[in-house]
């Protein structure tokens, strides 16, 4: 978990900003969920980490392109937690 924000904070988000776009586009999936089956634990993030890479990614929006970010949810199988699961809170 603490390599994924790394590899965001020092990698990803200064690219972005760079790049300076007009829109921000995100395909937004729980598949790296500590509790999806399917990415055998290889990530195994928690509801912190999707928040804060979400509200890092408004920040970069409104600094870059007046707040323009659609995100579209797919992804993220695990709904066993019902309305507690990733999955049921971002619904």
């Amino acid at each position: 978990r603490l390599k994924w924000r790394e590899v965001y904070r020092n990698m990803i988000f200064p690219s972005l900003i760079e790049f300076n776009p007009d829109l921000i586009l995100v395909s937004a999936g729980f598949d790296a969920h500590y509790k999806e089956l399917i990415n055998f634990d290889y990530i195994s993030l928690v509801e912190e980490d999707f928040e804060w890479v979400t509200t890092q990614l408004v920040q970069i929006a409104n600094r870059c392109c007046d707040g323009k970010l659609v995100s579209v949810l797919e992804g993220g199988y695990a709904i066993q937690g019902g309305p507690i699961s990733a999955f049921g809170k971002s619904v």
